[in-house]
């Protein structure tokens, strides 16, 4: 069986910084967002769902941090299941990212062109 990207145990990393750092506005954002549609909110979508849609970024899930692998999979599902239009999600991207210092480049689906300052 071939490893899946998100599948790191036993794979060699460095330390791991368990310090914590505060949130930004659109990661608390994102957060809200989940729990909305969530099992909890409006029952759009379960975890698994979701699981499965961040497992499937592929090589992108390296390149996000969290946050936005949460963002990119959650949007995917809503296309997934009919709720959001494409289109709508692309529009979306600058409204939930705004103060996250992005940089998306309008030729290309929002999602794969994130780019978010550290």
């Amino acid at each position: 069986m071939m490893r899946r990207v998100h599948d790191i145990g036993g794979l060699p990393a460095g330390p791991v910084d368990p310090s914590h750092h505060p949130e930004a506005d659109w990661e608390l954002l994102a957060t809200a967002v989940s729990g909305a549609i969530g099992p909890n909110g409006a029952g759009l979508i379960c975890v698994h769902e979701r699981r499965r849609m961040t497992e499937d970024l592929g090589e992108d899930y390296d390149r996000l941090a969290y946050f936005e692998r949460a963002i990119v999979a959650t949007a995917r599902l809503m296309v997934e299941k009919g709720v959001l239009t494409q289109e709508r999600s692309r529009g979306a991207w600058p409204k939930l990212l705004q103060g996250a210092a992005t940089e998306l480049d309008d030729s290309l689906p929002a999602e794969e062109n994130l780019r978010v300052n550290k």
